[in-house]
């Protein structure tokens, strides 16, 4: 079961990725030394959103 469904997946993904042929450009995540050990509350989801981030 675990191969058919790998196999699905697989050309799923295949299928999704030619519907979409330019991909945004990847940008790095804002880091802070001490880094980042938690969800982030409702600012950092704002701020998230205003600096033109999107989940995907």
């Amino acid at each position: 079961m675990y191969r058919k469904l790998a196999e699905a997946g697989a050309s799923l993904a295949v299928e999704l990725l030619a519907a979409y042929p330019k991909l945004p450009a990847e940008r790095p995540n804002e880091t802070i030394p001490a880094g980042y050990h938690g969800l982030p509350g409702p600012k950092e989801r704002r701020l998230f959103y205003e600096r033109g981030n999107a989940f995907l």
